[in-house]
């Protein structure tokens, strides 16, 4: 339809290094033609494309021709994809979906994504309902309003579930307490009897002591540390996403204590067989000691 034509000058000729046109996009009907604004430049590697569009149904399209939506960004070249700067203490970005919206998508300037709030206290904050249909990775999940995740039963009764990590930091839901640790034979292989007892036990501190994050937890507690475990037997020791120590086993710490209590009896019953030898050997001194005297009150007389 028409536009303009932009040409630079170099190495002894004229190129064209970027236009803006409006050309046709659909079909002409009557007094009706359809048109898209379109943007093309010539870049650092001497490719010349469009860059920009601008729909008849009033779509922008950044690096895409057809954009599907009212923005469409795409890209398989720059790196990142999309780039906002913003330096005001504000929320950097701010999406509605009605006017008026009490409930808005927003991430702070500080990073903060808030689903449902304007204020997010978090890394993400979520004020309402969450549908997990996936996996769930990471240290801490935090969420005000109703956490459902589908494949659980339904039931107008409130449930009791246990909520189990596995090794890629996914969640297990199971109905009892103990269900995330199984202990069937047949799901083990390998199976051996444990190498460590009371000596080993007797190197573990038993402690009290309150965590360092307080803001859902303030109470005393008593256990463990880690760390201190964590040379003597590490089998008993929980890691977080990164790595580092994070927890301790309880669970699987019943059976050390079961070698232990084991080892405490095996040195109870040889002491207790040694006390009931000194026993009969005093019982059989004291016997012979009062023939003895039956002897010498035979002589005095």
């Amino acid at each position: 339809m028409g536009g303009f034509l932009f040409q630079g000058y170099a190495n002894g000729q004229y190129q064209t290094v970027a236009d803006l046109s409006v050309i046709v996009d659909a079909g002409v009907a009557g007094a009706k033609v359809p048109s898209s604004f379109t943007i093309s430049t010539l870049n650092q590697s001497n490719s010349y494309g469009e860059r920009m569009r601008i729909t008849s149904g009033g779509n922008l399209g950044l690096g895409t021709t057809t954009p599907g939506g009212f923005l469409s960004v795409s890209t398989a070249t720059s790196s990142p994809g999309f780039l906002m700067s913003y330096t005001g203490t504000g929320n950097a970005v701010y999406i509605q979906d009605e006017a008026g919206d009490k409930s808005p998508f927003v991430i702070t300037g500080a990073g903060n994504v808030g689903i449902g709030t304007t204020t997010p206290a978090t890394t993400t904050a979520i004020h309402g309902a969450l549908l997990v249909a996936g996996m769930i990775s990471g240290a801490q999940l935090t969420a005000t309003g109703t956490v459902t995740f589908p494949g659980l039963p339904q039931s107008a009764a409130a449930q009791t579930y246990t909520v189990c990590g596995d090794s890629a930091f996914r969640l297990i839901f199971e109905t009892s307490a103990t269900a995330c640790a199984v202990s069937a034979e047949k799901f083990k292989t390998d199976i051996m009897p444990l190498n460590i007892g009371l000596k080993e036990l007797l190197k573990v501190e038993a402690v009290s002591y309150k965590l360092k994050d307080q803001t859902l937890d303030k109470t005393d507690h008593i256990g463990v540390i880690a760390d201190q475990v964590l040379p003597i037997e590490s089998r008993l020791i929980t890691y977080d996403i990164n790595g580092d120590t994070h927890g301790f086993d309880y669970l699987g710490f019943t059976a050390w204590i079961q070698n232990s209590i084991k080892d405490f009896y095996a040195e109870f019953r040889r002491l207790l067989a040694r006390v009931s030898g000194l026993e009969k050997r005093l019982n059989k001194q004291e016997a012979e000691i009062q023939e003895l005297r039956l002897e010498i009150n035979k002589l005095k007389k």
